[in-house]
C-alpha cells in the first residue's frame, strides 16, 4: 500500500512540474495524503476526523479546543453514522462541551 502511495505521489508531482502547476497546490496534496501534518487550526482541519474519532489520543489535548475540533467534525468532516455516533460518545464525555 505504501509503495502505491508513493508512485501515486510520484506521478502527481511530475504531472505538477510538466504542467507548470504551482508548488503550493503539491504542499496541500501532501497534507491530505498525510494528515498528521496538518494543524486543527487548519481550513483543511477536517481531513483529520477521522482518525481522531477512531483514536481519541489523536485530539487536541486541551478540553476547549478538543470541543472547537470535535464540532467543527461535526460540520465540516463527510462521517459514517458509525463515526457521528461515536463523536457523539466522545463529545458528551468532554465536560463542559455541548452536545450536538
Amino acid at each position: 500500500m505504501a509503495l502505491l502511495v508513493l508512485a501515486g505521489a510520484a506521478v502527481v508531482v511530475a504531472w505538477c512540474v510538466t504542467a507548470g502547476v504551482p508548488w503550493t497546490f503539491v504542499y496541500a496534496v501532501g497534507a491530505i495524503m498525510s494528515p498528521s501534518t496538518i494543524s486543527w487550526d487548519s481550513k483543511a482541519a477536517w481531513v483529520k476526523c477521522a482518525g481522531a474519532i477512531a483514536d481519541a489520543e489523536a485530539w487536541p489535548s486541551a478540553l476547549g479546543q478538543r470541543c472547537e475540533a470535535m464540532h467543527m467534525c461535526a460540520n465540516e468532516a463527510t462521517l459514517s453514522s458509525a463515526e457521528l455516533g461515536r463523536l457523539a460518545r466522545a463529545i458528551r464525555n468532554t465536560p463542559g462541551c455541548p452536545e450536538l
